[in-house]
């Protein structure tokens, strides 16, 4: 079954316009090229250049957050590491980047105005950790909140998701018997404690995916939906029921994602105050001149073409790539 994506955001009767912080990142390295922090405003469709200079040699994919008037991210250099890149939004000012020292998946706002949570990977296979971020002094100063047991690791940003309580994080699973990861787990754990309040297996019903790649996510929920993968790194996704209260996570009633409009390489969508969609780059949905964001319903699984990014972002020598993704500062207007 084939996704409709429909044109009209209208019909959702939503009354407030989201803005969303995009890095539009260069894919040229080198040849004065940098990559750029746009705002847009989903309404409007206009697109605001906030600041330039997002260095080409490093990779925007991993998520950020706006804090205030900070915009935060997590570009990596691979082998040599990852970093936290800072925008003052007050000034439009690019205040650069400082080294990690494990790997990061996830990023909230913290508490105060110099915390951050993030979920840390250390070890190959990585060993994920619940961290707290003192960005007050001249070193980043860190703090393990609570770890997670071994699991495995399957590549997808778009497993982790913050809530205002607790951080849920939802992996593959492989049997013994398989070559590839085709079964799912799903843990929550309390933002505050470290502590793992939950942990189930995936039970999938006949002919029903597994492996979750987003689920949907507000705190403790007991039914949802989510988009699942049929294996481990495949973009064969289907939207389907969750249900959380038994002794497995139930996954049923699965709608097949035929022609890929889902699939963004398990870059992890984003939802805005006051909004209820789910915003993602849709990689099956790109052309040679736009990428579009398109705006997932997880009641539903509606998705709406909200806004398109005009840049050369296909083929082989592609120019530009979208990258991190979150709301604006600004992020809901009144349009009264």
């Amino acid at each position: 079954m084939a996704f409709r994506v429909s044109l009209l955001l209208a019909a959702l009767g939503s009354v407030h316009a989201t803005k969303l912080m995009v890095v539009n990142a260069s894919n040229v390295i080198g040849g004065g090229r940098s990559g750029q922090l746009l705002e847009v405003d989903l309404e409007s469709k206009a697109t605001r250049t906030i600041v330039e200079g997002l260095e080409s040699e490093l990779e925007w994919i991993r998520p950020s957050v706006t804090c205030g008037t900070k915009w935060y991210s997590l570009p990596t250099l691979f082998p040599e590491g990852a970093y936290l890149a800072t925008v003052d939004l007050a000034n439009s000012t690019y205040e650069g980047k400082r080294p990690l020292d494990f790997l990061p998946f996830a990023l909230k706002c913290g508490k105060s105005e110099n915390e951050l949570l993030t979920v840390a990977g250390s070890g190959s296979p990585p060993q994920f950790s619940l961290m707290k971020l003192d960005l007050s002094g001249d070193t980043l100063a860190t703090e393990t909140i609570g770890t997670f047991p071994d699991v495995l690791w399957g590549g997808w940003l778009s497993i982790f998701h913050f809530s205002d309580t607790e951080l849920q994080a939802a992996f593959p699973v492989k049997s013994k018997a398989k070559a590839a990861a085709k079964g799912g787990e799903v843990y929550r754990m309390d933002i505050e404690t470290g502590e793992i309040t939950f942990h189930k297996k995936v039970k999938s019903c006949m002919g029903c995916p597994s492996v979750p790649y987003h689920l949907q996510h507000t705190g403790g929920d007991a039914k949802g939906h989510g988009v699942f993968a049929t294996e481990e790194g495949q973009a064969t996704l289907s939207f389907c029921e969750v249900d959380y209260s038994g002794s497995e996570v139930k996954v049923s009633k699965c709608k097949k994602d035929a022609d890929k409009s889902w699939w963004a390489i398990g870059r992890p969508p984003v939802q805005c105050p006051r909004d209820k969609l789910n915003y993602f780059g849709s990689i099956g949905f790109r052309t040679a001149s736009y990428e579009p964001i398109l705006g997932a319903d997880m009641d539903s699984g509606d998705l709406i073409d909200a806004v398109h990014l005009s840049g050369d972002y296909a083929g082989d020598e592609h120019e530009n790539y979208v990258g991190s993704m979150t709301c604006s500062s600004s992020a809901v207007v009144s349009l009264v």
